[in-house]
């Protein structure tokens, strides 16, 4: 798969990737949380603490249409109509078919929904940390999603390479929705996608977590944000050892005193692992943010 030029790479500014191996300090206003263990050393950064009274987030409407395809061509017939999508890359020649999957250069695995129509559809994409395919693919080929599986554990350096490598190949090869770009992840991938997300909210709608926690790390960049704001779905059962859902729940809540638009759900009888045929927590977390994007 070839690369494009785009005009942004995913990012994380200043900020070490030995910081996710050590506890943060508090700021003057955030104070630490439950204590959330992470997984593989990812433990220590601790939930946010309150930050003020947690505010509501609405939804916005669903992609819209993308405008009819304007001119005549050179034989001096009418212009075609473009695929719905709110920003569409139109790219093309990407060597996968409907419901097929293939690596990109660095790795990650591409997968494209069943019902993949570049003509149609530009499909939104979703790229997981840490979670699996399976999970996902069903919630995909209901609403023609392109997947991302990163492939990789706590490894930042080759999570944003496989981040940026891959924003290439789909803006170039396929017709994505450049508006409707979002993150999931589970545990250090939880973790990664709302500290990487919280540092690159221009080009991200949204984080989804099963679960997974920025805490302090994120913090500063949560508050400081004046422009887009990412929207965030956290979910964590009540049985989880690892992750107290009450500071789950409270770092949804401080985010949202920020003004940005949270949900938590506190799944019962699940564990660290939440099964997905089992409570469908996945399915609930899409149709929440899916009709988010970087224009609503």
């Amino acid at each position: 798969m070839c690369s494009s030029v785009r005009g942004r790479a995913w990012i994380w500014p200043a900020l070490a990737a030995l910081a996710l191996l050590a506890a943060c300090g508090t700021s003057d206003e955030a104070v630490r949380g439950g204590g959330t263990v992470g997984w593989g050393g990812l433990g220590g950064t601790g939930a946010v603490g309150p930050g003020g009274t947690a505010g509501g987030g609405g939804g916005g409407p669903g992609g819209q249409a993308g405008a009819a395809g304007a001119g005549t061509g050179a034989s001096g017939g009418g212009g075609g109509s473009a695929a719905a999508g709110v920003d569409p890359s139109n790219g093309s020649g990407g060597p996968l078919g409907p419901g097929q999957s293939g690596a990109t250069p660095k790795g990650a695995i591409v997968r494209l929904p069943a019902g993949y129509d570049p003509n149609v559809l530009a499909s939104p994409v979703l790229w997981l940390f840490n979670e699996e395919l399976p999970q996902w693919s069903a919630i995909a080929d209901q609403d023609a999603v392109v997947l991302v599986d990163l492939d990789e554990y706590n490894d930042v350096d080759a999570i944003v390479g496989k981040l940026n490598d891959s924003l290439d190949v789909l803006e170039a090869q396929y017709n994505v929705d450049k508006a409707r770009y979002y993150w999931a992840g589970w545990s250090a991938g939880g973790n990664l996608a709302i500290i990487i997300g919280a540092q690159n909210q221009e080009g991200l709608a949204g984080t989804l977590v099963f679960p997974g926690t920025g805490g302090n790390i994120a913090q500063p960049y949560m508050k400081a944000n004046k422009g887009h704001k990412i929207r965030m779905f956290y979910a964590c059962g009540d049985q989880d050892a690892n992750y107290p859902w009450q500071a789950v729940q409270n770092e949804a809540q401080v985010w949202a005193s920020y003004g940005y638009a949270t949900e938590f759900a506190n799944v019962p009888g699940s564990g660290h692992y939440i099964d997905e045929v089992q409570t469908g927590i996945r399915a609930q977390g899409w149709a929440w943010i899916k009709s988010f994007n970087l224009k609503n």
